[in-house]
Parts: C-alpha cells; sequence; structure tokens
C-alpha cells in the first residue's frame, strides 16, 4: 500500500519520480500537484527545501534505478556521522567545553532551520513575458493569471492559509482567483492601486502610468486611491483607470471580452481612435508610431484580427482609411 503524501519522508520525495521531474521542470504537467501538496502542507516546505537541494546537486541524467544506490550512500555516511559521536572518549576535564561544542552545533541547526524557513517564505517566482507571447501561470493557491505580453508577475514562492495571498504586476494580466474556505485575502499591487479580490475574474493593465481595471464578474474593491476615501468597490462590466500623477480617476460601464480578447489570440478594437490602436500595438509588440499628420491619429476604428496576424490589420487600416503604412523593423510610420 503507497505511502500518504502527507507521511513523505525526505526519502520519499527524492525517490519519488513525479517529484524529481517537478524539481527539474517547475513548469512541467507535475507543477500544479506538488504546488497544492505545499498548501495543504505548509510544514513539509523545509523538507522539500532539502529533497531539492540534493536532487540539484546531482547528475540530471542519474537513472530511477541509480537513486536507492544514492540514498544508501546518504544514509551510510549519516549513520557512520552519528556512530562516530557515540564513540568520541573525552577526558573529564574537557567535560565543559563539549557542552559548548554540542550548544555550538545545536544553534547551528536551530539557525539553518530558521534560514531555511524564511528563505522559503521570501523567497520570490518571476515570471515575464516577451513581446507578442502570452503565457498561463497557476499560483500556489490553484489560481490562475494569464500574462500579456510584454508583462511581468512576482509573488512569494510559499503559501498558506494564514498569510494575504499577494501578487505584484507590471503591464497587464488577467486573474481567475480561488475563493478559499476561510476567505483569505488576494492582493493585486500596481504602481497605481492595488486590489483586492476573494474570488472573481478580472483584467489590469497598468501600463503608460495608468492602472486599467475591468472586471468581468464578481467583485472586487480598490485600495491605496487617492479618491472615495482611499477604496472603491467595482461591479461587473466596469472599467476603472487610476493615474495617481494626475490624480485622475475613470469609471464606465463597459464589454468586458472587448478588453480580455487577448486572452482568446485576438486583438479587438471597438471606436477606438488609431493614436490608441497604436499604444496598443506597441505595449505588445514593441512598435514605435509616428503619425505624420494628426487627423489620421484621430479616426476611429472598430474590427478585430487574430494577434499574429497584424500585417493584415495595417492592410485593413489601409484601405478603411486610404492611408498609408509603412514598416521599418520596430518603427511604424503612418500617413496620407
Amino acid at each position: 500500500m503507497a505511502k500518504p503524501y502527507s507521511n513523505y519522508t525526505l526519502e520519499d520525495l527524492i525517490d519519488n519520480q513525479s517529484f524529481r521531474k517537478w524539481v527539474k521542470d517547475p513548469d512541467s504537467d507535475q507543477s500544479d500537484f506538488w504546488q497544492e501538496w505545499l498548501y495543504q502542507y505548509p510544514e513539509k516546505a523545509d523538507l522539500v527545501a532539502q529533497a531539492r537541494q540534493i536532487l540539484t546537486n546531482m547528475d540530471e541524467d542519474i537513472e530511477d534505478d541509480d537513486m536507492i544506490d544514492v540514498w544508501d550512500r546518504i544514509t551510510k555516511t549519516n549513520n557512520e556521522y552519528e556512530q562516530g559521536l557515540q564513540h568520541i572518549n573525552t577526558p573529564v576535564s574537557n567535560t565543559f567545553p563539549i557542552y559548548f561544542q554540542w550548544a555550538a552545533v545545536i544553534l547551528g541547526v536551530i539557525l539553518t532551520s530558521a534560514l531555511v524557513w524564511y528563505g522559503l517564505q521570501e523567497e520570490q517566482i518571476h515570471y515575464t513575458t516577451h513581446y507578442g507571447e502570452i503565457k498561463t501561470v497557476v499560483l500556489p493557491d490553484g489560481s490562475t493569471v494569464q500574462l500579456n505580453s510584454n508583462s511581468s508577475i512576482r509573488y512569494t514562492k510559499r503559501w498558506n492559509s494564514t498569510q494575504i495571498r499577494e501578487i505584484w504586476l507590471e503591464g497587464e494580466a488577467f486573474f481567475s482567483v480561488r475563493h478559499t474556505s476561510i476567505h483569505q485575502r488576494f492582493l493585486v499591487h500596481t504602481p497605481q492601486v492595488t486590489v483586492e479580490v476573494l474570488g472573481t475574474q478580472f483584467d489590469v493593465n497598468t501600463r503608460r502610468s495608468t492602472a486599467r481595471i475591468v472586471l468581468s464578474e464578481g467583485k472586487i474593491q480598490l485600495n491605496d486611491i487617492q479618491r472615495h476615501n482611499g477604496s472603491l468597490e467595482m461591479a461587473p462590466g466596469e472599467l476603472v483607470e487610476v493615474n495617481k500623477a494626475i490624480d485622475t480617476l475613470i469609471r464606465r460601464r463597459v464589454d468586458p471580452d472587448n478588453y480580455t480578447s487577448w486572452k482568446q489570440n485576438k486583438l479587438v478594437f471597438e471606436d477606438m481612435v488609431l493614436s490608441e490602436v497604436a499604444t496598443v500595438l506597441e505595449d505588445n509588440y514593441g512598435f514605435e508610431f509616428y503619425f505624420k499628420d494628426q487627423e489620421i491619429a484621430n479616426f476611429t476604428f472598430t474590427g478585430s484580427v487574430s494577434r499574429d496576424k497584424v500585417p493584415l490589420l495595417f492592410t485593413i487600416l489601409e484601405k478603411t482609411f486610404r492611408i498609408h503604412i509603412n514598416q521599418n523593423g520596430n518603427k511604424v510610420t503612418v500617413s496620407k
């Protein structure tokens, strides 16, 4: 009968093929299971750290059959060390110094354990996307983040039921937050505002000194804003834009699907002036737009294309407005 995962020892972890695969590749298909396991058994975090350290120092191509021999060597070395301690012959006159030696050993173990625990608490996980790239991240609590192009998130590696779930975002991401039975707080920190949720779906864009939040479902609260007594609750279908630098707050009703279409690999524009279309393309693909005529920049466009068909979008804009779009590398010039 297989041993329950709750009773796993260091040897069990090292001998577990799924665990070794996760250590070697944290983004593998084993990631969800072991992150959920750590979330359920936070007291095992230091054990995981020890097992990870041992495995990362091994040959990456070690065979499963060799793992027993590896563990035998570790156990044998440990036993020899303990037996050696038992056979130490110490004169009576040196008894007092021995106490200090043992105290030093015990203190060292305590400090090492504390440092490991603290390191696990504070170790940061970072995810970044390049221009044109979208990435899905599963958080330690099972919530998911879809990270749009040219964006990044970070969070502490270890989450447990006693702490606030916190994410730091730069760029744009869509959050599907898992509700917990003890109603844990979930915070998304941006330079402009902090978004607090319990269980919901929403999009946050923090580019260009403005935080834009679009709520798809559920309820969220915006904290650390200068107006509305420092906080503001949003309802589904609402958009809020906050800019602390110029002390502005815009709130209006929208169709959330138009702001989260990038998750379906689509670019959707609804009644958007071309200067704003250019901004979307600059943020997601690294283009630099130059309008030779401001009148062109104010043309209003409605339409959609696949994210990987930007040249087709340029063709549609040219034919729709009878303009010329010249692309040279990442520089794009728009003229009549």
